[in-house]
C-alpha cells in the first residue's frame, strides 16, 4: 500500500522532455562556441601585431606578422628577418583569416590586405604586415584583416576586423560584423 514508484509512462515522459530541451540548447551552445572562437583568434592576432610593432621599435629593427591562410588552420606569427621570435599562433578550427573586398559585401577568402613579401626557412609569403623601427607600419594606406566564423571558407556567418593604421601603426578591433 504504500509503495510508490514512478511508470514506464512517466519516465518515458520525462527523458522525452530531456531529450527536447537538450535538442533545442544544443545549436544555441554550437553557435556561442563558434563566437568565442572567432573572438580568441581576433585577439590573438591583435595582440600579435602590437608585440611586433613593439619589437621593432625596442629592436630598431623591421618586424614582419606573417599571415598564413594556406594550411588549415589558419596562422601567423612574428618574424624579425632571420628568425621566428614568437610562436606560430593557430587559428581554431572554424575561424578563417579574410581580405576585405570592396566589391563584395563579405570578405573574400583569396587573399590578405597586408603586402609585404618575406621569406622564412625557404617559404615566401606574401601576407606580412612589416613595422618598422618608428612603429608605422610599412604600406601606404591602412590595412584590415578580418576574421571570419562558419562552415567553409566562402560561407561565414559573422566575422570581426582588424585594422592596421600605416601612419602610427595602431590597431583596432572592429567586432561582430555581420555578413548578409
Amino acid at each position: 500500500m504504500g509503495n510508490r514508484a514512478f511508470t514506464l509512462i512517466e519516465l518515458l515522459a520525462v527523458l522525452i522532455l530531456i531529450a527536447m530541451i537538450f535538442g533545442v540548447s544544443l545549436p544555441l551552445f554550437l553557435k556561442f562556441t563558434e563566437n568565442i572562437n572567432l573572438d580568441t583568434a581576433t585577439r590573438t592576432a591583435t595582440s600579435v601585431l602590437r608585440t611586433a610593432r613593439s619589437f621593432a621599435i625596442s629592436g630598431n629593427q623591421d618586424h614582419y606578422v606573417i599571415f598564413d591562410n594556406t594550411v588549415d588552420p589558419h596562422q601567423f606569427f612574428i618574424y624579425d628577418g632571420t628568425e621566428i621570435v614568437e610562436k606560430i599562433m593557430k587559428a581554431s578550427a572554424g575561424v578563417y583569416i579574410f581580405k576585405g573586398d570592396s566589391d563584395t559585401s563579405y570578405p573574400s577568402a583569396d587573399a590578405i590586405e597586408f603586402t609585404s613579401a618575406v621569406t622564412v626557412d625557404a617559404t615566401s609569403y606574401t601576407n606580412a604586415a612589416c613595422f618598422t623601427p618608428t612603429g608605422k607600419l610599412d604600406e601606404e594606406a591602412d590595412r584590415s584583416l578580418y576574421f571570419a566564423n562558419g562552415n567553409s571558407e566562402n560561407t561565414p556567418s559573422r566575422c570581426n576586423r582588424i585594422t592596421v593604421n600605416s601612419t602610427t601603426g595602431h590597431v583596432g578591433i572592429f567586432k561582430n560584423e555581420n555578413i548578409e
